[in-house]
């Protein structure tokens, strides 16, 4: 990465622990500087509206700058080849108009940048919008997503920044940074197999003794600063704030009381804010669909528009909470998302990667009304193709 070249914002994301995260920014030098444990983590770093994501590995005993993690995804030739390359917001353009524009063949190599793929992109009669996702790896070649917003699409559009000078306690804010530390430490020391987290109360709570109890802190913050809490997730203007906020709030006793608040903040311009947000939300549904005396209820709607958005994260987000919002088979969601998303579960369910699509394929079968076990079925018997097929007919047949 040339000297003061800003990538903009880096989220480094570890591959085995979904709390640990870091987010960057670029000093007034541009220089990005974290300090990571041992392990394998996923980067996504972009500029201008455009990201792409890597795994790396950080080992013991070498320094390596986030510059040298990053600066090649967006500004330099990636060394390894393309191997897949999926599409994903194609309803009226065709495939092969984009597949021409993009210009990049299978086995080639990534050697301008995200924004020049993507601005030729946009010069498709009927693509008001693209954005390119590069994704490491499989057999050791680069997964590349192509995802455009044709006219008329729908949009998804983030909150506005929210300007209030407004704080949480600094207890809450110190317990949720000693938590990082300690999560950190924990890594440096867990093998794989290590406990899992506990999240059979709706939250969760660290498989490490160190780290729980700094979860379990939280249960107290969210009793006693519950108003506060919502105040700082919706209003504050402090990012960080509103990650703590965010994550801090999931503690409630009653899940029923923060499900809105969370909802709200899925909807944050900040990445980190809707990734927490998110996360809580997927732990609460899978505990709703345990507890349904309980009467929480989650809409699925902001999940659903996520499964039509033009950012490839959006829609790998929103899959993991619509796979707890299905599972018990709710007829409302599952009307919803036939309504309103199965061209997009289409798609996606197509992907090469069976990682990325295996969801995708789950709802768009729940929906045709599969069980689960059917569904499993189709995939031992290689049937895949052939349901997704009957499927997408049966749309174009409706219209």
């Amino acid at each position: 990465m040339k000297p003061g070249m800003k990538l903009g914002k880096v989220h480094i994301q570890s591959l085995l622990f979904d709390e640990l995260w870091v987010h960057l920014q670029p000093n007034q030098e541009g220089i990005y500087e974290a300090e990571l444990p041992v392990g394998k983590y996923r980067i996504n770093a972009g500029s201008h509206g455009m990201s792409e994501t890597r795994e790396v590995e950080v080992k013991k005993g070498r320094e390596v700058t986030v510059g040298e993690l990053v600066g090649e995804l967006v500004f330099k030739k990636p060394a390894m080849a393309i191997g897949t390359i999926d599409y994903y917001g194609l309803r009226t353009v065709s495939e092969k108009a984009v597949s021409q524009k993009l210009g990049i063949p299978l086995g080639d190599t990534l050697a301008e940048s995200s924004a020049a793929i993507v601005e030729r992109l946009e010069e498709v009669p009927g693509v008001v919008q693209a954005r390119v996702q590069t994704i490491c790896c499989a057999e050791g070649k680069t997964m590349l997503y192509v995802g455009v917003a044709e006219e008329g699409a729908p949009q998804i559009e983030y909150r506005t920044p929210p300007d209030w000078a407004i704080a949480l306690p600094q207890e809450i804010t110190e317990t949720y940074r000693q938590r990082g530390e300690a999560l950190n430490e924990w890594v440096r020391k867990i093998r794989k197999g290590g406990p899992y987290d506990d999240e059979s109360q709706g939250h969760t709570l660290s498989g490490s003794p160190e780290v729980r109890a700094f979860d379990e802190r939280f249960i107290g913050f969210a009793e006693e600063h519950l108003e506060r809490l919502r105040q700082v997730l919706r209003h504050a203007s402090d990012a960080e704030q509103r990650h703590i906020a965010t994550w801090v709030i999931a503690y409630a006793a009653d899940k029923r009381t923060v499900v809105d608040d969370l909802l709200y903040a899925v909807q944050d311009t900040d990445p980190v804010v809707r990734n927490n947000a998110t996360r809580a939300l997927g732990t609460i549904a899978r505990f709703a669909q345990n507890k349904p005396e309980l009467g929480i209820r989650i809409s699925p709607t902001p999940f659903i528009a996520m499964l039509n958005s033009i950012e490839w994260t959006d829609r790998n987000k929103a899959l993991s909470v619509l796979s707890a919002l299905t599972r018990n088979r709710d007829a409302a969601v599952i009307e919803q998302l036939r309504k309103e998303a199965l061209p997009s579960l289409v798609e996606m369910a197509r992907w090469k990667s069976m990682g990325h699509a295996a969801w995708a394929y789950i709802l768009l079968c729940r929906v045709d009304g599969l069980t689960d076990e059917e569904i499993a079925e189709t995939l031992r018997n290689g049937e895949k193709e052939a349901v997704i097929a009957r499927i997408a007919e049966s749309i174009q047949t409706e219209r």
